[in-house]
């Protein structure tokens, strides 16, 4: 059996809380945690990334969603 549950802290379910997966007696389950988002943006923040990429980042850890692309006639 192969099982990835992918980033611990970047669903992109609409679910923002930390995910992970259990496998007990074969079966899978995935399970969540809350974490302090906002202390996570905050490092984020401090990692002199550029403004855009920083406020994707922080918008997929709080909405658990990924972020739009650029709309018509933006660069991207």
């Amino acid at each position: 059996m192969v099982l990835n549950p992918g980033s611990v802290g970047q669903s992109l379910d609409g679910d923002p809380r930390a995910s992970y997966a259990v496998v007990e007696d074969g079966v899978a389950e995935i399970r969540r945690v809350e974490y302090d988002v906002e202390e996570t943006a905050a490092g984020i923040r401090g990692m002199g990334l550029a403004g855009d990429l920083t406020d994707a980042l922080i918008g997929i850890l709080r909405t658990g969603k990924p972020c739009a692309g650029p709309g018509p006639g933006q660069a991207g």
